[in-house]
């Protein structure tokens, strides 16, 4: 009997080893699952912010041809207006004076 009692307090010996081990791989998993999510956050993190700096370069770009643009049509719409301003004025100028001089 004595040896039937030492077999089953053996084997719950083994067993407990057995869950320990298991628990202690467990924890060493979870471990490295818990590294292997932190890196691969990371390697996210780094590619999103290369993709939003390369995304901002291209849009401050075509914000800088953009303005170019819109200054350059600024510019001749402002010279345009200058060549109607230089023409019209001596021709009002000349519509006054003569509506003076009919008088």
């Amino acid at each position: 009997m004595t040896s039937l009692i030492d077999n089953v307090l053996a084997l719950e010996s083994q067993a407990d080893q057995v869950l320990s081990d298991a628990r202690k791989e467990a924890d060493r998993i979870g471990q490295r699952a818990s590294e292997e999510i932190d890196k691969q956050r990371h390697e996210i993190d780094m590619a999103a912010k290369a993709k939003t700096e390369s995304q901002r370069a291209a849009i401050e770009e075509q914000l800088a041809a953009d303005l170019a643009r819109i200054k350059s049509e600024h510019s001749a719409a402002l010279a345009r207006l200058d060549q109607i301003a230089a023409q019209v004025i001596p021709k009002q100028a000349d519509r006054i004076v003569h509506a003076f001089l009919e008088d």
